[in-house]
């Protein structure tokens, strides 16, 4: 099993810090950040590397995230997803009781809290990191 990685704990630490409030569909809404959001917000402001980069249509401002060539509204960058140590952009993961796959971002958008995010991320289910 590979290391938790520091720069994971500390996601770990702010989804539960409370300083973020929760969102699903994107990254990033003008409300809230879903948990890959956060991630990306912690990458931003511990690195000074990438930026939040708005679009307004229809009345919604849409949030993607841009670091280096990439920009992405719904899953990690790249740079963001290295740097946590995940092996998948969606935080995939796979448990013994169903070996079936799933995502950090299918939990957000399904509804589950941050605090059941980060104690999936705590485990550190196979797949989920390097």
């Amino acid at each position: 099993m590979s290391p938790f990685k520091k720069n994971a704990q500390k996601w770990v630490d702010a989804l539960l810090s409370g300083d973020y409030t929760q969102t699903s569909g994107c990254l990033r809404t003008t409300t809230g950040f879903c948990c890959l959001g956060v991630a990306c917000d912690l990458y931003l402001k511990a690195t000074g590397n990438g930026e939040w980069h708005t679009e307004t249509a229809d009345g919604h401002t849409a949030y993607y995230f841009r670091v280096g060539d990439a920009e992405e509204g719904e899953i990690l960058p790249e740079h963001v997803k290295n740097w946590l140590g995940l092996r998948g952009n969606r935080g995939d993961y796979h448990t013994d009781d169903d070996d079936k796959y799933h995502s950090l971002m299918k939990n957000n958008d399904d509804g589950w809290t941050f605090e059941a995010i980060a104690a999936v991320i705590k485990e550190r289910p196979k797949g989920l990191f390097v």
